[in-house]
């Protein structure tokens, strides 16, 4: 969606989509911020049980936020 936005801005023109496309898109971008997270706290856990000292303190996320952020 970044390129058809791109496209649209150099040319003038607005940018419109059907409401599915846009739904599609932040459902992707959601579920790529939710694994991406995940990922995070498991590295977060794994390094604390190497570093018994570590601070292995993560924050509460919002993906779903984050994605209507976008």
């Amino acid at each position: 969606m970044t390129t058809l936005r791109a496209v649209a801005e150099h040319m003038g023109l607005p940018l419109a989509l059907p409401t599915i496309v846009l739904e599609e898109e932040l459902a992707k971008y959601g579920h790529e911020v939710a694994q991406a997270h995940g990922a995070v706290r498991k590295a977060v856990k794994d390094l604390g049980m190497l570093v018994p000292d570590w601070p292995a303190d993560l924050s509460p996320f919002d993906t779903e936020r984050a994605a209507r952020a976008r």
